[in-house]
């Protein structure tokens, strides 16, 4: 059917933890859908979050519809072609009850008028009751156009004058308005710069370690909550850790030649790939002038899910590198860390790893990071990433040198929160050797046993008696050495066995 005939749905869900947005970006029943935008050079995940799951046809009309109304759109939303409507229920339904998602809503979006729009050769815009078209105008050089809006109130001359025409100075004070929330948003990076500043001197500089969530506002920076974004939020985030593992990269910095070198662990274009790396390369540069002087800063976007191309991304790399001339470099690699490691870090972060979930993935880069005596930041979501993180880091006898604390520049997003708590590390504790592969069982194993745990928890709050009592039994034949589970088999298949939604992988 042509797309002109054709109109898309619009789902927005009450949450989106990270379960729901893996499920829609590895779901069996939606690869056609991705593969075959992806052919097309399309991006699943817009920039604000949003993710279009439609027909390639319906692709550049959808964005011609977004563009025209001006809507804001977030990660809680969801553009789907009509046939994938019970896929994404079904999806959504087999999640975890502790999360609460659920479809607030379930809206058609019309597409003809858009593309109908798009082909026209001025552009097209609405502002509420006006459809404004910019067309060629006999008053003004042919390189320039005129707007031409079309009003319903003056289309009938009984209505008299349209009391809606906006005066001079009501536009005069519209750009005054405008100017201050430029003004507020310079204001709230000054902000920011300043904790980190706070950090360099007093340490923790008091960061809230109980990790309040209910609080929609960074901790102490209450005017970051209306003007923070995500990438702002991931490049400060990284200027934290620089900061508060400050005297640990010095102590790294031996015969240093000006290169600073940062992986960034465990990527996906749609997050670290919408960094902006300009302002990154400004916070490095600030947080560590006191111990070296940068002349190039080298980013690596390591991970297997950085596989395949986004070209927004790519074209916003290459900017950010030919504005900085010389001083900043970003490489994207899509092999585990330890699978091809690249030269020894001056500082790795890795973000919203879930390490203590995935350890059978993450403990050969664990065990590598650790060998390097390489200073590492950790974040992850709230509230179960941060029961494990920290915990698991020291079975690894991991010497903690920042122990979890709630990160002021997190990411909000309902009741989660990305990059939301911060845990540093450097080496493993004095006297203690780096863990063989055999204590790396081990730990996967005692881990599994807390994590269980931690479920048993969380299901018996959600009232959920037949898997606890599944989690129960398993955790004591853990405990009694009666059952091996596999180092693949993540906490996320666990618990959807113990609710009776998949089969046993072990």
């Amino acid at each position: 059917m042509a797309a002109e005939s054709q109109s898309i749905l619009l789902l927005t869900f009450s949450r989106h933890p990270e379960e729901l947005f893996r499920g829609i970006m590895e779901a069996a029943e939606l690869a056609p859908y991705r593969d075959a935008l992806a052919v097309r050079g399309f991006s699943v995940v817009l920039d604000c979050g949003a993710k279009v799951l439609v027909q390639a046809v319906h692709y550049q009309p959808l964005m011609e519809h977004i563009r025209m109304t001006g809507c804001r759109f977030t990660c809680r939303h969801v553009f789907l072609d009509p046939s994938l409507e019970d896929v994404v229920s079904s999806l959504v339904a087999s999640l975890p009850k502790r999360l609460k998602v659920k479809a607030l809503s379930s809206d058609t979006v019309p597409l003809s008028f858009a593309t109908t729009c798009a082909e026209m050769p001025g552009a097209v815009s609405i502002h509420k009751t006006f459809i404004d078209v910019q067309v060629p105008s006999s008053l003004l050089s042919s390189g320039e156009s005129g707007a031409v809006t079309a009003s319903t109130t003056e289309a009938d001359l009984r209505k008299g004058r349209n009391p809606r025409i906006t005066s001079r100075s009501a536009c005069a004070a519209k750009h005054h308005q405008h100017v201050r929330r430029l003004q507020e948003k310079a204001d709230a990076d000054v902000v920011a710069t300043a904790i980190l500043d706070a950090v360099l001197c007093c340490g923790r500089f008091g960061l809230d370690p109980s990790f309040r969530m209910q609080r929609k506002e960074p901790v102490t920076t209450p005017m970051l909550s209306e003007y923070w974004s995500r990438p702002d939020s991931l490049a400060f985030t990284i200027g934290l850790g620089a900061a508060l593992l400050r005297d640990q990269i010095a102590c790294q910095l031996v015969a240093f030649d000006g290169t600073f070198r940062l992986h960034l662990l465990g990527c996906r274009w749609h997050v670290e790939g919408t960094m902006d790396f300009q302002k990154l390369l400004k916070l490095m540069i600030h947080v560590l002038s006191g111990i070296c002087r940068i002349t190039c800063l080298k980013v690596g976007l390591l991970g297997p899910e950085m596989l395949g191309r986004d070209h927004i991304a790519e074209a916003s790399f290459r900017k950010a590198m030919e504005m900085s001339g010389s001083q900043l470099k970003i490489q994207v690699s899509t092999r585990r860390y330890h699978d091809s490691p690249p030269p020894a870090a001056n500082l790795a972060l890795v973000l919203n790893g879930g390490i203590d979930s995935s350890f059978g993935a993450w403990a050969p880069t664990l065990q590598l990071l650790l060998e390097h005596r390489t200073p590492t930041a950790f974040t992850g979501y709230a509230p179960y990433d941060k029961l494990g993180c920290e915990r698991v880091l020291r079975l690894m006898k991991s010497a903690v040198q920042v122990p979890t604390l709630s990160n002021p520049f997190r990411f909000n997003m309902g009741t989660l929160a990305s990059d939301a708590f911060v845990v540093c590390t450097c080496g493993v504790e004095d006297g203690q050797p780096v863990p063989s592969s055999s204590e790396l069982e081990e730990v996967h194993r005692l881990e599994r046993i807390e994590k269980l745990k931690d479920l048993e928890r969380l299901n018996a709050e959600d009232g959920n008696s037949d898997a606890v009592q599944n989690l129960k039994s398993l955790r004591l034949d853990l405990e009694r050495g009666l059952e091996l589970i596999p180092p693949d088999v993540t906490h996320s298949d666990i618990e959807r066995w113990a609710l009776g939604q998949s089969e046993a992988r072990w």
